[in-house]
């Protein structure tokens, strides 16, 4: 009997814990709008980046500039392309880059009653390397929208 009282009041717990950090207030208009840009639905995309609210404490200002470069330069607005593109270059400087293994552990550690750090293990995440390959990668897209704007100088800087 005891032994059905501890795993209920174990699941009460983990379900209350998992409630509690899945509950949001709406949809992720940012994730909407990258699945609308990836499925080609560029209108849809540009009405979801218009949703998203930039002042939530995780509002995550490199994604959403990235994206919405990228929706203007297959919309064929290479300026307003560029200009976003800048603004996530920079955004991309200051982010900071979390291992997600790292938050998975953290979150089973208060979960479960037990000591992960003898079961940690070492994920070689480096967010310098995610950083300089996130900042390539801007750069190109940032270089293609100048091309089109025929603005070949600063194309090649």
């Amino acid at each position: 009997m005891r032994n059905y009282f501890v795993w209920i009041v174990a699941l009460i717990a983990v379900s209350a814990q998992l409630w509690a950090t899945s509950e949001k207030s709406g949809p992720n208009h940012l994730e909407l709008a990258a699945m609308m840009y990836y499925d080609g639905n560029y209108t849809k995309a540009t009405n979801e980046l218009k949703a998203v609210e930039r002042n939530a404490e995780d509002f995550d200002a490199a994604r959403f500039y990235t994206i919405s470069g990228l929706v203007a330069m297959k919309t064929k607005k290479y300026d307003k392309a560029a200009e976003y593109l800048q603004k996530a270059i920079e955004a991309t400087k200051v982010k900071k880059f979390v291992d997600p293994y790292a938050q998975k552990q953290k979150a089973r550690k208060h979960i479960f009653l037990r000591d992960f750090k003898k079961e940690q293990k070492r994920s070689g995440f480096d967010p310098e390397k995610i950083r300089k390959q996130k900042l390539e990668q801007l750069y190109l897209f940032l270089s293609r929208a100048y091309y089109r704007q025929k603005n070949y100088q600063k194309a090649i800087e």
